[in-house]
This record gives C-alpha cells, sequence and structure tokens, in this order.
C-alpha cells in the first residue's frame, strides 16, 4: 500500500509539472503573439500616419519651380537641396 501510494503521488508531481510547464509555453505564446499584433498595429499607425501627413503636404506645400512642374519640399529641404546641387553641377560644365 505504501509503495502504490509512493507511485501515485510521483505521477500526480509529474502531470502537475507537466500542467505547469504547458501553462507556461501557453501563456509566453499569447505574450508573443500579443506583442507581434502590437508591433503590427505600430507599423499600420505609422503608415497611416505618413499618408495623411503625405496628403496634408501635397495639398498645401506644393510650390512652382522654374519649368512650371510642381515640386513638394519636405521637412528637411531635401528636394531644394538636390536642386541646388544640380544647378552647381550645371554652372561648373559652363565654365
Amino acid at each position: 500500500m505504501i509503495s502504490a501510494s509512493k507511485v501515485y503521488n510521483e505521477e500526480s508531481t509529474k502531470e502537475w509539472l507537466k500542467t505547469i510547464i504547458n501553462e507556461r509555453e501557453e501563456n509566453e505564446r499569447r505574450n508573443e503573439e500579443i506583442a507581434e499584433r502590437r508591433r503590427q498595429e505600430g507599423i499600420q499607425i505609422e503608415k497611416r500616419r505618413r499618408r495623411e501627413e503625405k496628403n496634408t503636404r501635397n495639398g498645401s506645400e506644393r510650390k512652382n519651380t522654374r519649368n512650371g512642374s510642381e515640386r513638394m519640399y519636405s521637412r528637411n529641404g531635401r528636394e531644394r537641396m538636390k536642386w541646388n546641387l544640380s544647378c552647381k553641377k550645371y554652372i561648373l560644365k559652363q565654365k
């Protein structure tokens, strides 16, 4: 009787350990899925924000250039810098 009780306790302990390990793994998986979902939502929000920012910029900050085409200026003036560089190259070719 004592040996049967001891075997039962060992089996019960093993089952509890398996249950606890499985629950932890499941919680980890669930947390990873939640983190991935939040990351994807953050990416979508950032894309939407950029698209809205681009749309508002296109409507309000367009300026005519010398050749009549419309050019959009970014916050850091990247397009303006490209235009200035192309002018410098043109002048250097003329010399």
